[in-house]
């Protein structure tokens, strides 16, 4: 549903002097599968001061102060786990020293423009979009023994950690992720939720160990990966790739074989 301020008689107050009545409304159409529609949301209005209202997420609502007639603009988001908001910054949070929380909550925001006029109804309805989106890593172990390999634990970097709500865009530096990688038979799994990327490359660095108390550390640059991660968050993203790990001590680790599919079926919570 695009975004839309029209005379809405479903609402109508009846005629009256002053400035309109006006009727706000968060589309929540804009979500991946997995993420549900929050019960509330939080609206500032963003003029000459700035007031933050909470409202109900899944029907209409009476604007809760009255609005002069003009322009006016406001910032809507939603409450989601591990990402504070603090003004027109939403941040996720840290973990792991100096790096961000793999699996923020589902966050959404909008910035509306719209006028109000004189005795009648305005009806504003808000697109809320989605601002993380659902990564998941999976590399099958090939060549050697995948009984071999007793732990593997990684770390992301190039990711963003901030979302600037009045520019609807990722914003700060670059921040470290550090997801928990599952090993299932031959497969190794990771499941995270980013609010995109930041920096020049995006570049994952991964340290095996083996059951014979060896380590081995890797690193892969996935900057090719990445680009256009955040053309649309509602679509789940897989990065498969192939690691090769030694067959018997003193070789090294590797991993090929990249690829990127889009929209898998993945559960993250």
């Amino acid at each position: 549903m695009l975004a839309s301020c029209v005379k809405d008689r479903l609402y109508d107050l009846p005629p009256h002097a002053g400035p309109d009545v006006v009727i706000v409304a968060a589309d929540w159409t804009n979500r991946s599968q997995s993420a549900s529609v929050p019960a509330e949301y939080t609206l500032r209005l963003v003029c000459c001061e700035e007031r933050e209202f909470t409202l109900d997420a899944a029907a209409p609502s009476l604007f809760p102060v009255p609005l002069e007639e003009g322009k006016h603009s406001l910032l809507a988001r939603n409450t989601a786990d591990k990402i504070d908001v603090n003004g027109h910054l939403a941040t996720v949070a840290a973990a792991g020293g100096e790096g961000i929380d793999p699996l923020p909550g589902y966050f959404f925001s909008a910035r509306r423009e719209f006028e109000v006029g004189r005795g009648d109804t305005t009806r504003v309805t808000v697109p809320m979009r989605q601002r993380v989106r659902d990564l998941s890593f999976e590399l099958t172990l090939t060549d050697g023994n995948p009984e071999r390999v007793d732990e593997i634990t990684g770390s992301l970097a190039g990711v963003a950690a901030q979302f600037d709500l009045e520019t609807q865009r990722p914003t700060g530096g670059a921040k470290r992720v550090d997801p928990r990688f599952i090993r299932e038979g031959a497969v190794v799994t990771a499941r995270l939720r980013l609010m995109g990327i930041a920096g020049q490359e995006q570049l994952l660095a991964l340290r095996i160990v083996f059951t014979d108390g060896s380590v081995q550390q890797l690193q892969a640059d996935l900057t090719a990966q990445f680009v256009g991660f955040e053309d649309d968050m509602t679509l789940p993203l897989t990065i498969r790739g192939n690691l090769s790990i030694p067959a018997e001590p003193g070789l090294s680790a590797s991993i090929s074989d990249w690829t990127v599919g889009e929209n898998d079926e993945i559960e993250i919570h």
